[in-house]
């Protein structure tokens, strides 16, 4: 969410001091994706993964039958590699699928008919009460970004093993089909550098495809995706690795209109358990279409939820997923289907967590998991019964653990207000122990606090090319108060993320002060000082909403910097909370000078573009990405026609116009391809009125990964020049 701050000029401590002015603005870019830190006065203490994972009150629940059915289950399973069918359900977690451990019968019928030849577990946390927080962990094993962003980190490739990496390593075909749009929150990017062999979601059909299946404003019809991952089930080698996605279950739920339900209400619950009918109708025919093609026998389902969903009827108030962290909103689960029928049945609550799924899928595949993977398999006779730790980002910004049957919730900054439950005594959550039990919570919020800042550190470490913005992430010490952590000066384009400077500015360079760290528990007003060479200083008061974590503060002048060295120093009243400095050079390369005002080009990125998604700047491209180009500059009076040219790299070109806006000062325009692009270095040219304005290179290669095909959206209009 983009929003337009006004701030005041404190003092004009210096006589070139600036008053800030509406062109360019001030701006703040509010992320809910990297918050907080707990709050609590009592000391932080580094510890390794060994010691926060281990049990503190909790004691281990299986037993020594659950042991040695999962032994004997292992050891069949190990005896032949068979086909993976990997279903993760969306918004659909324990509590919501399963009565008494196992799939209700209402709702799921044909699960439920599967439980002579299924192993159940129904305890396993998620990370998060989101999707795509949870998809990450999901396919990792356990590693997935807390205070990081969505937007910075998941255009970087994953380097760490995954589920998918694992099964292409051991010569297995890899796929993944998805009944919903994967363009929110990255996820579609997470997921297009996983490199599977072949990628089908709802954005990659042709809108007239696309509107033809629709069955809500997520997705599209989920037995149409179906049949379309069994054709390619059947067509490659095997065995085969194969994830499909549901979508009918995200809200605003439902079953198609000539799906027959037996829950006809019209409430959101009615809704909802229609949706769950429907998708468990979709799964029971995907295993028939397998049965028809023989190929059911050498096959296991692996069946999952993202995180849950509520309907107020357990806590009042708590509706849909990302509001709270009770059992409704984040208790998942695990449901493995031989569908030979030749392992015993088990279902068990074993406290496990999200991070197990991975190794535990891989486990009954006889591949190994990577040393660094987080979850352990659920089948090893070495599984250690661990903590389970999970946050939400939305307000009031929460985090908690399970600790064995106990449960800890607690808000990170302001008012904490620390929920303790005995989930065997009280699996609704409804009697609040915290005030019996003070002693824990300190301990308690020690371990979150370093799982919180580990568990990032070790997925961004795991990023290909990835670097933090301000060259570092945030410390144990830091989160533990809110405010300001990291700095630094950059430029921040419209659509773009932030771009930090390195070495001189220059004298004109159009400048914004970046910062990040946990969010305040109110709204704060802060003072930005910013110094000159010669001492003359300039304060500006910027006011920090309670849900702001990272902010963007343009430095606002009519006239170029003093050269030498400047500092920015913040203030919250009259304690300094930060310091950053920089160089300013006449000799500094200008990217965009803030005192020019004359209508114009000024800048061109190419990368990849969904219209209500963030503008995504890439090195390389694959020859079926729709490329588009972001073009900055300074707005014009009147409507002005640029001409595209997209030269090849033997020379031929493409062509085609675009009318710019009077008054945009950004835009993106699509290549609107007639076919794939040749691979090489291409060059994109904008002209207006037979001058030449600017160009830039890109790298066109088939091993880049695809984002967005080009049957998607086409803008722009075709023409000849």
């Amino acid at each position: 969410a983009l929003s337009l701050v006004f701030c005041s000029v404190l003092t004009e401590l210096d006589s070139k001091a600036q008053a800030v002015t509406q062109y360019p603005l001030l701006t703040f870019i509010q992320s809910k994706s990297a918050n907080a830190g707990p709050g609590v006065h009592s000391p932080i203490d580094a510890m390794t993964p060994e010691r926060y994972y281990q049990l503190e009150h909790g004691v281990a629940s299986a037993s020594q039958e659950e042991k040695e059915t999962l032994a004997k289950d292992i050891a069949i399973l190990r005896s032949r590699k068979r086909n993976v069918v990997f279903i993760v359900l969306e918004s659909v977690g324990s509590r919501q699928l399963l009565e008494n451990g196992v799939p209700r019968k209402d709702v799921a019928p044909f699960l439920h008919s599967q439980l002579d030849r299924a192993i159940i577990f129904d305890n396993l946390p998620t990370v998060f009460p989101g999707s795509t927080r949870s998809h990450v962990a999901l396919t990792t094993g356990g590693r997935t970004l807390t205070w990081g962003s969505v937007y910075t980190t998941l255009p970087y490739q994953y380097a760490g093993q995954t589920l998918v990496s694992a099964f292409r390593d051991a010569g297995r075909p890899t796929a993944l089909y998805s009944a919903g749009g994967l363009n929110f929150e990255n996820l579609n990017m997470f997921y297009a550098n996983l490199g599977y062999d072949m990628r089908f979601d709802a954005d990659t059909l042709p809108e007239a495809d696309r509107r033809a299946e629709e069955t809500h404003s997520w997705g599209v019809d989920e037995r149409y995706v179906a049949d379309k991952a069994l054709d390619w089930a059947k067509s490659v080698q095997k065995p085969f690795f194969l994830t499909y996605l549901n979508v009918i279950t995200h809200h605003p739920y439902g079953a198609p209109s000539d799906y027959a339900s037996p829950f006809p209400g019209g409430d959101n619950l009615s809704k909802y358990n229609s949706a769950i009918h429907f998708t468990d109708s979709v799964i029971g025919k995907m295993v028939d279409d397998l049965k028809a093609t023989g190929l059911a026998d050498d096959t296991m389902l692996f069946i999952v939820g993202d995180h849950g969903e509520a309907f107020g009827d357990i806590h009042d108030g708590n509706y849909l997923h990302k509001g709270n962290l009770y059992e409704e909103n984040i208790r998942d689960f695990l449901m493995i289907v031989d569908l030979a029928g030749e392992i015993e049945p088990l279902q068990t609550s074993i406290a496990s967590s999200v991070a197990d799924v991975m190794p535990t899928i891989l486990d009954t595949q006889s591949i190994a998991p990577a040393n660094d993977v987080v979850g352990q398999s659920l089948f090893s006779p070495d599984y250690t019964e661990r903590m389970a730790f999970f946050q939400k980002n939305s307000e009031p910004e929460k985090w908690g653990l399970r600790d064995g049957k106990w449960k800890f919730i607690i808000g990170k900054v302001g008012s904490q207000d620390p929920e303790l439950f005995d989930l065997e005594a009280d699996p609704n959550e409804q009697v609040n122990l915290a005030a019996q039990y003070p002693e824990r919570i300190p301990g308690y919020v020690n371990r979150i606090s370093n799982w919180y800042v580990q568990t990032n550190d070790g997925f961004v470490e795991r990023l290909k090319g990835f670097e933090y913005q301000g060259n570092r992430g945030l410390t144990l010490a830091e989160i533990a108060e809110p405010g300001p952590k990291r700095i630094a000066i950059g430029r921040k384009r419209n659509h773009v993320a932030f771009e930090p400077l390195a070495g001189p500015v220059n004298p004109e360079e159009d400048i914004v002060v970046w910062t990040h760290g946990p969010a305040y528990p109110d709204t704060r007003d802060i003072r930005y000082v910013f110094t000159s060479p010669s001492q003359h200083k300039n304060a500006v008061m910027f006011r920090y909403s309670k849900e702001w974590s990272e902010a963007w503060l343009h430095e606002d002048r009519t006239g170029p910097r003093e050269e030498g060295d400047w500092q920015v120093e913040l203030f919250d009243g009259d304690k300094s909370i930060m310091e950053t400095r920089f160089t300013v050079s006449a000799d500094a390369p200008l990217y965009r000078s803030f005192l020019d005002m004359t209508p114009g080009i000024r800048e061109i990125s190419v990368g990849v573009k969904k219209e209500d998604d963030d503008f995504h700047i890439l090195q390389a491209f694959n020859p079926q990405e729709n490329v588009a180009v972001l073009v900055q500059g300074v707005p014009f009076a009147e409507d002005r026609r640029l001409d595209f040219l997209w030269i090849a790299p033997d020379d031929s070109f493409e062509s085609f116009y675009f009318m710019q806006k009077a008054g945009w000062d950004s835009s993106w325009v699509f290549r609107t391809p007639t076919g794939p692009m040749t691979p090489g270095t291409w060059r994109v040219e904008i002209w207006m009125d037979g001058q030449f304005q600017i160009g830039k290179d890109f790298a066109v290669t088939a091993d880049a990964p695809v984002f967005l095909p080009i049957a998607d959206s086409v803008t722009g209009n075709r023409t000849n020049m």
